[in-house]
């Protein structure tokens, strides 16, 4: 599974597809409009719900026009389908990383004796062992905006249209 979600749509409606014969720039800038905003919300919508342990993945976050009807939405750094899926064991994540994310959690180590660096070691050992666990942020940013982005197609098909003088 890939950590972008793909939009796109396809004309099968009779009257669309009249619509694009007859007015097809018409057609194409509002159905494009409609796609492009629907994009722009589903991104929205993951970057609210990512993991936020550094904002790096949030604004990582875009919507990206593949083809005139077709964007992917997701992630632009490496560890996003990590994050989406969890990993098994035998990651190895940087102590630098690690001491990052402890102090922006400011997380204190229980044992009074033990300091960042100790605690850093002690994570780092965990996921070389266990692996992370999953912190899906896609797959539900996924269904939850679907219907809405429908409705933005739909939408944006009604206006292209009543433009073309055809509903």
């Amino acid at each position: 599974m890939s950590s972008s979600l793909r939009i796109e749509t396809r004309f099968r409606g009779k009257k669309v597809l009249r619509a694009f014969e007859r007015a097809p720039e018409v057609m194409a800038r509002n159905l494009q409009r409609g796609l492009s905003r629907g994009a722009e919300e589903v991104a929205r919508e993951a970057s609210r719900v990512a993991p936020k342990a550094f904002s790096t993945l949030t604004q990582s976050i875009k919507a990206d026009r593949d083809t005139p009807f077709r964007y992917s939405v997701g992630p632009h750094v490496d560890y996003a389908r990590a994050v989406e899926e969890g990993t098994g064991p035998g990651g190895n994540p940087p102590i630098q990383t690690l001491l990052d994310w402890i102090q922006v959690q400011r997380i204190e180590p229980d044992d009074p004796s033990m300091d960042a660096r100790d605690l850093a070691y002690v994570i780092q050992d965990s996921i070389r062992r266990k692996g992370t666990p999953a912190q899906p942020y896609m797959a539900p940013t996924r269904d939850k905006m679907q219907s809405r982005v429908m409705q933005l197609i739909r939408d944006s098909a009604q206006a292209g249209l009543r433009e073309a003088g055809l509903s």
